[in-house]
């Protein structure tokens, strides 16, 4: 169990948890969210637990804090061409006091501290998944050509003030990643995800 100092000359900051995240491609044509955690002004040496919060689960472990009462770590969150890619991610990680070091926070189990960050991600627009998708080989370098020429139309359209030729450009868009879709050339989750792109532009 933490104890706090209370005297002034061994006084210890109260814990604090800092979540930095960013998204980005990794070597294997994944896109991944990435989180590192820094925690701070914990009692040195204590053994704690945390638990992470995220829309790929929930996860526990221990910490060990160093001498200096601080401790880091980081987590990544990844997701293939084919799997429909979020545009944001939310992680939360929550530290306590295990007293009876089972890894699951109960009554009378002292949080010590809690932080949440969501990170937006670019690469979640078509343009990215498109990019994406031509990086890793799931579609090759004149299908992702063609598709992001329709979308560069249809934006250059729709800055001119021409909104029915953007929508007909974003049509096309549509109706060139259905025949993919139909003749398998791109899988059904990352053609959905430009179709319900496109229309919501």
């Amino acid at each position: 169990m933490s104890v706090w100092a209370t005297s002034p000359a061994s006084a210890v900051a109260a814990p604090t948890l800092t979540i930095t995240g960013r998204c980005g491609p990794d070597e294997f044509g994944q896109i991944l969210y990435f989180f590192d955690v820094f925690g701070s002004g914990f009692e040195p040496n204590d053994e704690l637990a945390f638990l992470e919060e995220s829309p790929r689960g929930d996860g526990v472990g221990p910490i060990e804090i160093s001498e200096t009462g601080t401790f880091t770590h980081q987590f990544g969150f990844g997701f293939g061409p084919a799997e429909p890619f979020p545009e944001s991610f939310t992680f939360s990680e929550t530290v306590w006091d295990d007293l009876d070091n089972d890894l699951n926070l109960e009554a009378g189990e002292p949080v010590l501290a809690t932080d949440t960050l969501t990170v937006m991600c670019p690469l979640a627009s078509p343009e990215g998944r498109i990019e994406q998708a031509r990086a890793s080989g799931t579609i090759n370098r004149g299908e992702a050509r063609s598709l992001l020429a329709k979308l560069e139309s249809a934006a250059a359209s729709a800055a001119s003030g021409n909104s029915m030729a953007a929508r007909n450009k974003l049509k096309a868009f549509i109706h060139e990643v259905k025949a993919m879709l139909r003749s398998g050339r791109i899988p059904s989750p990352l053609g959905q995800d430009l179709i319900a792109a496109a229309n919501a532009r």
